[in-house]
């Protein structure tokens, strides 16, 4: 095969390898999920996930931090009631009756179950 024949191969090729490229750097990695303290003996805990909150090509992270929740380790985290939930605060944000995401009253959704 001649040069001729193969450059625009090799052309396309990297100007593909290119864009994946950018395309993976523009991709937010997401962090670990979390397990959140128990407020009551009630419920089990719940493990937030930020892969189930926000897409990592379109993460903003400022819907969230730092209000209601703060980022750095060691700032003080809000103490998550069903109280304050149902105010509209923290989960109850966008959790609840009639806002963008499931209800609150789904405990299953949020809470695992003992058998698990």
């Amino acid at each position: 095969m001649t040069l001729r024949r193969t450059l625009p191969g090799l052309v396309v090729a990297l100007a593909l390898m290119l864009a994946a490229a950018a395309v993976g750097a523009e991709l937010r990695r997401l962090p670990k999920d979390i397990a959140l303290p128990m407020t009551g003996k009630k419920h089990s805990v719940v493990t937030f996930k930020h892969t189930t909150h926000v897409k990592p090509e379109s993460a903003d992270c400022a819907t969230c931090h730092p209000r209601p929740w703060p980022m750095k380790r060691r700032a003080k985290q809000p103490v998550i009631t069903h109280k304050l939930m149902d105010q509209g605060e923290l989960c109850g944000k966008c959790h609840g009756e009639g806002k963008e995401s499931f209800d609150l009253e789904d405990c299953d959704k949020c809470h695992a179950s003992d058998d698990e």
